[in-house]
């Protein structure tokens, strides 16, 4: 030992400190290892569920002393609407009277509360009042339900797209062939005609029908004693064999028909044709 003080001493200042360091550097290791198994198992002794039953415990003994010492106001609760209860009824529930007067008062003004959650706004009311009414607020879902307006009543002959559109079950596409097939037509003579055009289904044209009105003067109609075949062949009614036929019939009547009953020589021609195409004839 004394060899070692000598050589120690021996030394030089920085050598001396360096082994200074290194002793209270393995002093501390040996205490931490001692100390280590001793922390844990103090640690451990506690579990998450002991220290949750005192955390409660905490804030359950905090809650009775601020009760018991008049910080905190306890509330008798009821199931209510803070939109329509009267003052008498949050007397009856215990609130501080200086609250229900900002509650009358917010509600004179116009204040409504549209879910309970929002209750939780009202000023003054203190957290721990809340928690106590929070599960006893119920206010009834006041949206208005959506109500789509009424249709307007649609001219077929005189419609554009936009128009057909506003109808039920009336998309873009199905307003346009609406249009283009007017168009082929000289105009519409009867609602149910819509259902020639391919997209419009029985059970769809039942949806808007009662919202459509027709003006037969409005349907531009075939001068058969100066039409061309090209014009006849164009109408979706006389197109073909129809057209040919009205024209052949037209050249034995020497280009002059004055009946347009006489269109039932033909031998193409039955009452059901001919009651379809007539509003679109005339002669002069």
């Amino acid at each position: 030992m004394k060899q070692l003080l000598k050589e120690y001493f021996a030394m030089g200042k920085w050598m001396r400190r360096a082994y200074a360091i290194l002793l209270l550097a393995i002093s501390l290791v040996l205490l931490l290892r001692f100390l280590l198994p001793v922390w844990a198992n103090t640690k451990s002794a506690l579990s998450f569920n002991d220290c949750q039953v005192l955390l409660n415990q905490m804030k359950a003994d905090s809650f009775e002393h601020a009760r018991s010492s008049g910080q905190i106001s306890v509330l008798k609760p009821f199931v209510f609407n803070p939109n329509t209860l009267d003052s008498a009824g949050f007397v009856g529930m215990g609130m501080r009277h200086k609250l229900i007067a900002t509650l009358m008062n917010y509600r004179r003004k116009g204040g409504h509360f549209y879910r309970a959650a929002s209750f939780e706004k009202l000023y003054g009311l203190r957290p721990e009042e809340y928690e106590q009414l929070k599960d006893f607020v119920q206010i009834p879902d006041e949206t208005p339900a959506y109500k789509k307006p009424e249709p307007q009543m649609v001219e077929l002959n005189t419609a554009d797209t936009t128009e057909l559109i506003a109808l039920p079950m009336i998309g873009a596409y199905t307003a346009r062939q609406i249009v283009q097939y007017k168009k082929q037509l000289g105009g519409f003579v009867r609602p149910d005609q819509l259902l020639e055009i391919k997209s419009i289904k029985p059970e769809q044209f039942d949806q808007f029908k009662k919202w459509i009105r027709i003006n037969p003067r409005l349907v531009r109609k075939i001068n058969l004693n100066e039409a061309t075949f090209q014009e006849m062949n164009a109408h979706p009614y006389l197109k073909g064999a129809l057209a040919d036929a009205i024209c052949a019939l037209r050249k034995t009547k020497q280009y002059q028909l004055n009946n347009l009953n006489e269109l039932k020589e033909i031998e193409l021609m039955n009452e059901e044709i001919f009651r379809k195409i007539a509003p679109y004839l005339m002669l002069q």
